[in-house]
């Protein structure tokens, strides 16, 4: 049975607009993005009382001179960032405690109105989120993205059971994804990756998915006992997530169950999916989703082919808890190679085009030599490559994060404790 019966209708419907923006060219996209960006501002600075103060003026500044929002400073104005004077941190702290303390069902909206979900917490105070109806159809639909790039079908009469390995932990926002799609279109299996090997086996033949999705460390594993002849799967795509996957997991997952299975997926718990490959090996930025800036470590852009220390991510859905310009710690890279991903466009040179296309590429983590990994772009959107820091918000295993740095601006002492970062004008 579907936990929310409208949420699943809304959801399909916000899926199909969604596939429809999929054939725009580049201007179309930017077109849709500057107006969806403009609406962001307005509520904002309507709605928030910090961002009443931080956009003062906004209409006349670009984004890239925006103040920026970390993750601390997030959830320390938390209650002023907020737009909905029914939400108060402590109340959605005490909350997510009590749903990961009696393991009840996070599919269903808390007062009817609003889904939460918490990050990792994996480089100190975790993160907390809320999002009302509107704004998770457009997660579920940025997620729904990630299967249609890939050429998974979903029908009554082709329903996708799925398996996930990864958390099973309610207050991270996979398990709330789960139980929100939960239906007879989606049967799914949620598995804990800290399941022993032979369990996990036991499960997945039992199950049988034709869509696998799990922490990129587990997908070597399973790989491997694929290859064994122990796991006897054929899923169409195997979506690796939450970690960069190894160039030796990627070839068994290839060996096991097909050069074109793997799917690379990046996303956040604060954007939900950012990126993913698309049915033509190609990568894609969810630019119609959210707006990501590669910076260095003084917060300035970094052009392609430059390594960034961090990228900044404006969700433009984003309503009860506005993302404007908030502070991810991955290091990504634009790319400059150019890719054809369908007939009718045409590559991109290093500046691009209507249609042009630049990958998506991502290095591992800076603990550890990691080889250059292939990431989500968005069509008629700009590629860039993630090389390090967190691969998503929820990761409970594999790849390490980056510390984070503090702004090295001056952040002057306004009411609030509102500071200003780092302007382009500053920039060198």
């Amino acid at each position: 049975m579907t936990t929310d019966p409208l949420l699943m209708a809304t959801t399909l419907a916000t899926r199909r607009r969604v596939r429809q923006r999929d054939t725009w060219d580049r201007t179309r996209v930017l077109t849709f993005q500057s107006v969806a960006l403009g609406r962001l501002l307005r509520h904002a600075r309507t709605n928030s009382p910090y961002y009443r103060e931080a956009l003062r003026g906004a209409p006349d500044i670009p984004l890239t001179e925006l103040p920026i929002l970390t993750k601390p400073r997030l959830m320390e104005q938390w209650d002023r960032i907020c737009t909905s004077e029914a939400l108060r941190l402590a109340e959605v702290e005490r909350r997510l405690a009590e749903t990961e303390l009696a393991a009840t069902d996070p599919g269903h909206p808390w007062r009817g109105r609003w889904w939460l979900a918490a990050t990792g917490g994996t480089t100190g105070r975790r993160a907390v989120f809320a999002w009302n109806r509107q704004e998770w159809t457009q997660v579920l639909a940025s997620y729904a993205r990630v299967n249609d790039w890939a050429g998974v079908s979903v029908g009554l009469r082709h329903p996708l059971r799925t398996a996930i390995v990864s958390s099973l932990n309610p207050t991270h926002q996979s398990a709330v994804v789960g139980a929100s799609l939960r239906s007879q279109l989606v049967p799914a299996l949620r598995l804990d990756a800290r399941t022993p090997m032979a369990d996990l086996v036991g499960e997945l033949n039992r199950f049988g998915p034709r869509l696998l999705v799990a922490y990129a460390s587990m997908v070597g594993p399973l790989a491997q006992a694929q290859l064994a002849g122990q796991l006897h799967i054929r899923p169409e795509k195997v979506v690796a997530a939450s970690e960069v996957l190894t160039p030796d997991a990627r070839a068994a997952a290839q060996a096991a169950w097909g050069e074109s299975v793997v799917v690379d997926s990046y996303a956040a718990t604060e954007t939900a999916s950012i990126a993913s490959t698309c049915s033509q090996g190609g990568s894609h930025l969810c630019e119609d989703f959210v707006i990501v800036e590669p910076v260095n470590e003084d917060y300035c852009p970094v052009p392609i082919g430059v390594t960034a220390d961090r990228v900044l991510v404006t969700v433009l859905f984003s309503r009860t808890l506005p993302l404007i310009r908030y502070e991810l710690t991955d290091s990504i890279r634009l790319s400059r190679e150019a890719l054809l991903l369908r007939p009718a466009l045409r590559p991109a040179g290093g500046g691009g085009g209507p249609h042009g296309r630049h990958p998506l590429i991502a290095r591992p983590a800076r603990r550890g030599p990691r080889p250059p990994h292939r990431l989500p772009h968005r069509p008629g959107g700009l590629g860039t490559e993630r090389l390090a820091g967190r691969a998503t918000a929820e990761q409970t295993v594999g790849s390490p994060r980056r510390p984070r740095r503090r702004h090295r601006t001056g952040a002057s002492t306004r009411p609030g404790g509102l500071g200003r970062p780092h302007h382009r004008s500053h920039c060198r």
